[in-house]
């Protein structure tokens, strides 16, 4: 949720949290890097689509929906300038890169890697029942993310950030 409630431009770019793999401490740095970085409420339009992918009979890195499935989900009016939020907020987190690489004050380990959580986003008309077209937006997810929640794991820029816990549901892995 980095940048909810923020105004743009002060939000921090900078995310630390430390890993433990076999026993040993990871200190980490995650730097946010965009023009238009997550704030006000755009981070809930992000949690809306994990919320739409998670509650998909089975888990995909391509998930389909219509932006008023957004709005109910986020109990926002279907107007358009909501809309037009929903949007610029899709937008920005697939331009979002999350650039990662190790504390080097805190360890000697130099891995690191630049990631993306979304990689698209597509907008398409489509024909639906009774010939009406339809406007169908999809999202694509990062791979390895995607592949993590399958095993019941929160996995993103090449860290395990433990079980998916969904309440009231199985987890993605017992699915």
């Amino acid at each position: 949720m980095a940048g909810y409630g923020l105004e743009p431009g002060k939000q921090d770019r900078k995310l630390q949290l430390t890993e433990v793999e076999e026993g040993v401490k990871i200190d980490w740095v995650i730097e946010l890097v965009g023009d238009d970085l997550p704030c006000q409420d755009a981070p809930l339009v992000l949690a809306a689509l994990l919320k739409l992918l998670l509650c998909q009979p089975s888990i995909s890195h391509n998930l389909e929906f219509e932006v008023k499935e957004l709005l109910t989900m986020l109990h926002w009016p279907d107007e358009q300038d909501k809309r037009q939020q929903v949007e610029k907020a899709i937008i920005s987190y697939v331009r979002l890169l999350y650039d990662k690489w190790v504390d080097a004050r805190r360890s000697v380990i130099t891995e690191g890697g630049c990631y993306h959580l979304l990689v698209g986003y597509f907008r398409e008309t489509k024909l639906g029942t009774g010939g009406k077209r339809v406007r169908t937006h999809s999202v694509e997810f990062d791979t390895s993310f995607i592949a993590g929640l399958k095993r019941g794991r929160v996995y993103f820029a090449g860290i395990d950030f433990g079980a998916l816990n969904q309440m009231g549901k199985k987890t993605a892995k017992s699915r």
